[in-house]
């Protein structure tokens, strides 16, 4: 209606000028693969969860879309799908750990048996940290899975003690049960005084500083908690399985794997004398690494998380002050033209732009990438 506006004669608006469709007082601009749009952001809460949040905003975009068929509604951009391709790779890596501690047990133990008792620990503790991580009103997330993939190995440690010794005990003569009961009490305060200095270390990484210390609240205290429930279960549950196991061996059956750990036994017994007749050139050695060490620390970049490939490269603009929204605009154009031929060819899935981001000089794109698994 606005082109056909008669100026003079019979010029109209149309003749003379471009008319479009805009805001009164735009206080910015978003595009989506450079076509105008209207734009919408969802902020989640603290605390809340990620994952729950977007399947709820996709739901409610799908039941929009099917009410309004002229609308074109879609989610340009969405945390979780990184989240949960994160959370996937972990339980990989636990279900992968678990394999591998099994697996590694079984080598040097050289028998089911003895292999079949701390294995059948990791369920046990595995769920009591689950449970542990409910009462604390934690969820399960990048760190709390991390955590229990750092925990599985903690979890074995104690029960190894304690079989080991039940099985030492065993090959001495002693019954399955006088072993057991006999080996458990004593490596009881062992146990105790190694879970007591691990959960000393891991605790204090809940209580740290600023924005570190909400980080990683989580994951100190699972790794805390896994910890004193591996002790118990290596207290209670071991020596009861290996009372009902002959855990019995023949150390000195021939194998390579038998061969390699007596002369690995043999060659730490020879540098463990070499070391303790001479106290005061190890003690001296000692200090100088750690005297290296704090030096190289200092070498160190400092960082609170490595990089990450999230799959999406934001690009920030920033012009002279004063040359406002408009001109930020025609400057989009130059940075979607450089864009384009990823786009086309697949390497960029969209690009979502906003021109006047907090300053009307400011220009911001954000190029969602391909899939990782193309």
């Amino acid at each position: 209606l606005i082109r056909e506006v008669i100026v003079a004669g019979t010029t109209r608006v149309g003749d003379v000028a471009e008319v479009t469709l805009a805001p009164a007082d735009a206080a910015n601009f978003v595009r989506l693969d450079g076509r105008p749009i209207v734009g919408l952001g969802v902020v989640r809460q603290a605390s809340s969860n990620t994952i729950q949040i977007s399947n709820a905003i996709r739901a409610s975009v799908d039941r929009v879309a099917a009410r309004y068929q002229d609308l074109d509604i879609s989610v340009v951009s969405d945390d979780a799908d990184f989240i949960e391709v994160s959370v996937r790779e972990v339980l990989i890596t636990l279900a992968f750990t678990i394999a591998v501690v099994i697996g590694t047990m079984l080598v040097f133990f050289r028998a089911w048996r003895p292999t079949v008792v701390p294995s059948a620990t990791i369920p046990v503790a595995l769920v009591g940290v689950i449970a542990g991580i409910w009462l604390m009103g934690f969820s399960i997330n990048l760190l709390t899975l991390l955590a229990l993939v750092l925990a599985t190995g903690l979890i074995v440690d104690d029960a190894i003690v304690v079989l080991e010794n039940a099985q030492r005990l065993q090959n001495k003569g002693l019954g399955r049960r006088a072993a057991a009961v006999l080996g458990t009490r004593q490596v009881f305060f062992a146990v105790v005084a190694t879970t007591a200095v691990l959960v000393s270390v891991f605790v204090p990484i809940s209580f740290l500083p600023s924005e570190a210390g909400r980080l990683f609240r989580e994951f100190g205290f699972v790794l805390a908690v896994s910890v004193i429930i591996s002790s118990f279960v290596a207290l209670s549950l071991v020596p009861a399985l290996a009372a009902k196991f002959d855990l019995a061996t023949d150390d000195s059956a021939p194998g390579r794997l038998a061969g390699w750990g007596h002369a690995a036994n043999h060659r730490y017994e020879s540098a463990l004398r070499r070391c303790l007749d001479r106290p005061k050139l190890v003690g001296a050695v000692s200090v100088a690494l750690a005297a290296l060490a704090a030096l190289l620390y200092t070498q160190l970049d400092n960082e609170l998380v490595p990089d990450e490939d999230r799959g999406v490269i934001t690009i920030d603009a920033t012009g002279p002050d004063g040359v406002g929204i408009d001109f930020m605009d025609g400057e989009l154009d130059e940075v979607e033209q450089v864009i384009a031929p990823y786009l086309a060819s697949g390497e960029i899935e969209s690009t979502f732009s906003i021109v006047g981001r907090y300053d009307p000089n400011r220009v911001r794109v954000t190029a969602q990438l391909a899939d990782w698994s193309e």
